[in-house]
């Protein structure tokens, strides 16, 4: 599979960060450190895309349609539920996260009723919020679903 945005995509080398724009067009596939401003990103965000178009698949629709990037944070949470602060890595990272709401999230197993029990873990996997615990593309290769 193949994620590009035509004509914003850019090579990054892998656990490379760049100084890259934090601003994406399609918003629905942003990945929350693009959303929170975060400057340090890499290939994680490729894999969270790989996620919501996963979850689009199964769904067979939008997954979160947010209106602003606030909203789609929002949305973003509460489908997946806030992380317990210690649970991130980054300081700067969790420090982000924490001007949300905390969300319990939804069980992805009602979400998605016709998925799979490790197509769902997948998609847990592919939809982390820090992208340091995120399963990383050689990862997702090895994962039972494939």
């Amino acid at each position: 599979m193949k994620i590009c945005d035509f004509g914003f995509a850019r090579h990054i080398e892998k656990k490379k960060v760049n100084d890259l724009s934090e601003y994406v067009t399609a918003r629905w596939y942003r990945a929350p450190e693009i959303l929170l401003s975060y400057k340090k990103y890499d290939i994680a965000v490729d894999m969270w895309s790989s996620g919501i178009i996963l979850a689009e698949l199964l769904k067979r629709s939008p997954i979160i349609r947010g209106t602003s990037t606030d909203d789609q944070m929002r949305g973003i949470l509460q489908l997946v539920g806030s992380p317990e602060p210690s649970s991130i890595s980054n300081v700067d990272f969790r420090n982000l996260i924490s001007n949300f709401p905390a969300y319990p999230g939804r069980k992805f197993s009602v979400v998605f009723p016709s998925a799979s029990p490790k197509c769902l873990d997948l998609l847990k996997k592919l939809l982390t919020i820090d992208p340091e615990k995120r399963i990383t593309a050689e990862e997702a290769l090895k994962h039972p679903f494939f």
